[in-house]
């Protein structure tokens, strides 16, 4: 793609590419107002710089610092971004197995993403034990929808209904593609 821009004389230049997903939260009661949360912070080079800690995590303002209590939640807010990113992780590389060719089922071609994202989600007594299900439709949810609809510029509805064939196929070739290339 650089090669065409350079060949037709189009200029660019390179960007960061680092963006957050985020939910709006409406309020439980009329006093209140919505509130954006984020969610996740993707933070650019193509993966290789991995995710950060959202905000929410950062700490409580009512907690003064120096405290054990103010330790004591820090230690649990990292832990539970630590257990958060793995779940990520773990998650993202089950898309990724499915994305190998020869992995695709025979029926992926009359797939949609949203009756994929049902047939995927992890069943067995392990993944229910270790809330891997629940892990699985939260990553669907609040990553895979957001992220192919700001792609296909669509919303989720288009994007649950779009063929899977095309999703996979586009990030095998993006996943493993660019990682050949960049050897």
């Amino acid at each position: 793609m650089i090669a065409l821009y350079q060949n037709l004389g189009v200029k660019f230049r390179q960007a960061d590419f680092s963006y957050s997903f985020s939910s709006l939260r409406f309020p439980t009661d009329r006093w209140r107002e919505r509130s954006i949360t984020t969610t996740m912070i993707y933070n650019g080079g193509s993966g290789r710089a991995g995710v950060g800690k959202p905000s929410y995590l950062d700490g409580d303002a009512t907690v003064k610092q120096g405290t054990l209590l103010y330790f004591v939640y820090r230690l649990w807010t990292s832990g539970l971004f630590v257990l958060l990113t793995i779940q990520l992780l773990l998650c993202y590389l089950i898309t990724l197995y499915h994305a190998l060719p020869f992995r695709r089922p025979s029926k992926l071609p009359s797939l949609t993403f949203r009756e994929w994202a049902l047939q995927e989600t992890p069943k067995s007594l392990l993944a229910r034990l270790t809330r891997m299900d629940i892990a699985w439709e939260d990553y669907i949810q609040t990553v895979m929808i957001p992220l192919l609809s700001a792609v296909c510029t669509a919303p989720e509805e288009d994007v649950l209904n779009h063929p899977m064939e095309e999703i996979l196929g586009v990030l095998s070739f993006f996943t493993f593609g660019v990682y050949v290339l960049t050897l």
